[in-house]
Order: C-alpha cells, then sequence, then structure tokens
C-alpha cells in the first residue's frame, strides 16, 4: 500500500488544525502579547481618560545608572 493513499484522506479531513495551530501559536507567544497589551492600554487610555485633563506620553528613555530604561505609557 502507498503512504500518500494513507495519508492523502487524513490530510483532507484535518486541512483546518494546521492553520489553528499557527494561529494558536501566535497567540500565546510572548510578542503577540506585548503588542496586544501596548494597544490595549493605549486603547484605554485614549478613550477613558478625558483629553482635557490627561496627555497620554508613550515610549519615553530615561537614562539611568546602568545605561537606559524605556516607560511605555505615562
Amino acid at each position: 500500500m502507498d503512504s500518500v493513499q494513507v495519508i492523502s484522506p487524513a490530510l483532507s479531513l484535518l486541512w483546518w488544525l494546521i492553520p489553528l495551530i499557527l494561529i494558536g501559536g501566535v497567540l500565546k507567544s510572548a510578542w503577540f502579547k506585548g503588542v496586544f497589551g501596548e494597544w490595549l492600554v493605549r486603547l484605554a487610555s485614549r478613550y477613558g481618560l478625558p483629553r482635557d485633563v490627561y496627555h497620554r506620553i508613550d515610549n519615553i528613555t530615561l537614562p539611568t545608572a546602568d545605561g537606559t530604561t524605556q516607560i511605555d505609557h505615562v
């Protein structure tokens, strides 16, 4: 029996599983969590705080004894 005859029906039934695994891997990655968290804070501060009282400052770099540090949102 040829292995293609065995694998082909299985792949035709589970074709949706490969993109699902890839999307799940991206959603669980530290990179996506960081990007999504930054976006969520930016969105919440834009629409949740009054503009006449608060001024949003993003991505501040400050000098420290060790070099520099970066603050995402103030």
